[in-house]
């Protein structure tokens, strides 16, 4: 007698361990760029008020915004461990929570780079 048949890999959700450890990763580089940057960040506060001027408001509004960064990282990572205590596998919201948590680890990699190299520019280009 032939065994039943079982869901095809391409459809089941990955592995435990091997999802935990996907959706662990965003989680972690959220977390470094939510903890990281603080002193760095408050060096450059100090550094641009000495120079003076408007800040451009994409830094403005990080210096606003990084106390609140934490939140981002705790949020995907209740999302994470509810992908895994959900009863049935749903690799789609699986795939969302994934998409979404690295969405926002990139996005908030970006908002970082851009807020403090940007008026350091432009210092620069009014120099040069």
């Amino acid at each position: 007698m032939s065994e039943p048949a079982t869901a095809s890999p391409a459809r089941s959700l990955p592995t435990a361990r091997g999802s935990a450890l996907w959706l662990a990763l965003p989680v972690l580089w959220q977390l470094y760029l939510a903890l990281y940057p603080g002193e760095r960040l408050t060096q450059l506060r100090e550094l641009l008020k000495d120079f003076g001027g408007p800040l451009p408001p994409i830094t403005a509004w990080l210096f606003a915004s990084y106390p609140y960064w934490i939140g981002v990282p705790v949020l995907f990572a209740l999302l994470s461990f509810d992908v895994h205590l959900r009863k049935r596998d749903s690799l789609a919201y699986y795939v969302a929570v994934l998409a979404v948590s690295l969405g926002a680890a990139m996005a908030m990699q970006v908002w970082l780079v851009e807020a403090a190299f940007r008026p350091l520019f432009d210092v620069l280009r009014k120099i040069g």
